[in-house]
C-alpha cells in the first residue's frame, strides 16, 4: 500500500507543494502567492476488490488548497473481496482548504469500507464535498460501511458512523429512505460555522424547495431532501442533500 500525499505550505510568502503519488497521482496545477491548486487522477483502474487506497492531505500554517477529483470513482465488484478508501485531513491555524470531490459510486458487488478524518487548528477552513452514489444506473448498489470524523482543535465536533452494508436496512428510520445519492458539505471554520452558512445553506433549500415543488422525505414520489446542520459548539456545520439523482442537488453552488 502507496499512501498518496499532498502536503502543501506557505514559505516565504509563496505556496510549496510536496506530491507523493499512491493509486492517485497528485497534479500540480498552479502555485502562488494566493493558494495552490492540485488535480487528483486514478493511475489505474479503481475501485477493485482488494484494493487499499491511503490519501494523505496536510495544508500547513496560512496556506490555501483547491484541491479537485479529475473524475469520479467507481467501486466495482469485488467478487466477495473488500477494498477500502481512507482520507486524512490536516490543516494548520490559519490555512485553508477547498475539496469538491466527484462522486464516489457503488456498484451492485462491491464490499467497501470507507473513511474521512479531519483534523483543524485554530481558524483553519475547511470545505469537503463528499458525494455517495449507491448503484449505477438500474441497480441497487453494493454494500458500504462509510464513517466520518472531524475535530477542531483537538476536540471532536462531528462523528457519523453510516452502516450501508444491507441493502434492505438503508430505507430504516434515520437512513436513507428510498434514496440513492447521499451528497454532503462539511464546512469547519469561520465563517461557515456562523449565520453565514445557515443563510447559504438556507437559499440553496429554498432553491430546491422551488425546483421539487415539495421538500419531503427522500423516496417519497422521486421527491428529494436537503438539511444543514450546525456541529458540536458552533465549530462548523454538515449540509447534507438525500435523492434520486445528483442533479437536484445545489451543494455545488455553497461551495463555488
Amino acid at each position: 500500500m502507496v499512501e498518496t500525499s499532498i502536503v502543501v505550505e506557505l514559505v516565504d510568502g509563496r505556496h510549496r507543494a510536496r506530491l507523493r503519488p499512491g493509486h492517485l497521482r497528485p497534479l500540480l496545477m498552479s502555485a502562488d502567492v494566493h493558494g495552490c491548486t492540485v488535480g487528483l487522477v486514478a493511475t489505474g483502474a479503481l475501485l477493485l476488490g482488494g484494493d487499499d487506497v491511503r490519501i494523505r492531505v496536510d495544508v500547513g500554517p496560512g496556506a490555501r488548497l483547491d484541491l479537485r477529483d479529475i473524475a469520479g470513482t467507481v467501486a466495482h465488484d469485488g467478487r466477495g473481496v473488500p477494498s477500502r478508501w481512507d482520507v486524512e485531513v490536516t490543516v494548520g491555524a490559519g490555512g485553508a482548504l477547498r475539496w469538491g470531490g466527484e462522486p464516489f459510486v457503488v456498484a451492485d458487488g462491491a464490499l467497501v469500507s470507507r473513511s474521512l478524518r479531519v483534523e483543524a487548528s485554530g481558524s483553519a477552513q475547511v470545505s469537503i464535498r463528499e458525494t455517495l452514489v449507491l448503484g449505477r444506473s438500474g441497480e441497487i448498489g453494493g454494500r458500504l460501511a462509510n464513517r466520518s470524523e472531524a475535530l477542531v482543535n483537538g476536540a471532536t465536533v462531528y462523528r457519523e458512523d453510516l452502516d450501508l452494508l444491507d441493502p434492505e436496512h438503508r430505507s430504516a428510520p434515520g437512513m436513507l429512505g428510498g434514496a440513492r445519492v447521499m451528497d454532503s458539505l462539511l464546512q469547519l471554520g469561520p465563517p461557515h460555522s456562523t449565520e453565514g452558512a445557515t443563510r447559504t445553506a438556507g437559499a440553496a433549500r429554498t432553491a430546491q424547495h422551488e425546483r421539487d415543488g415539495l421538500h419531503e422525505v427522500a423516496g417519497l414520489g422521486g421527491r428529494s431532501v436537503c438539511d444543514t446542520f450546525l456541529l458540536v459548539g458552533g465549530a462548523g456545520s454538515l449540509t447534507r442533500f438525500l435523492g434520486d439523482d445528483l442533479a437536484p442537488s445545489l451543494l455545488h453552488q455553497m461551495l463555488a
